[in-house]
């Protein structure tokens, strides 16, 4: 469940290139997208109203988790983002794309970052 934000509504994307069909391309896929796209950005476009706050340097931003509503445990660089209790991964922009939109799949992700509503976060 998600708690503290509003989700923007997502635009079917198409199917997957017809390069990309076995893992290790959809892995390559991700790859390239997740060096080209910013964390920060994925956040800002997906959850509404997303207001987080800058701390010691203005690299990384903090809130609220958007998963668990926990204050201050969420935290987002360019490069990736994580919760201090229910994710502490750092998750690249796949990653974190597939976790706040609950995609069973990196392929499911990969699309929406390369073709979806998200497309132009990526750079």
């Amino acid at each position: 469940m998600l708690h503290n934000c509003n989700f923007v509504a997502k635009v079917g994307a198409p199917p997957l290139r017809e390069s990309m069909t076995t893992k290790n391309e959809v892995k390559d896929a991700a790859k390239d997208i997740a060096a080209r796209t910013d964390c920060r950005d994925v956040m800002r476009r997906l959850v509404v109203g997303w207001t987080p706050k800058e701390r010691t340097d203005a690299k990384t931003l903090h809130s609220p988790c958007p998963k668990c509503a926990g204050d201050d445990r969420f935290y987002v660089r360019a490069e990736g983002a994580a919760c201090t209790h229910c994710h502490e991964k750092l998750m690249d922009a796949v990653g974190l794309v597939a976790w706040l939109l609950n995609l069973p799949t990196m392929a499911e992700a990969v699309r929406e970052l390369d073709a979806g509503a998200l497309r132009a976060v990526v750079s």
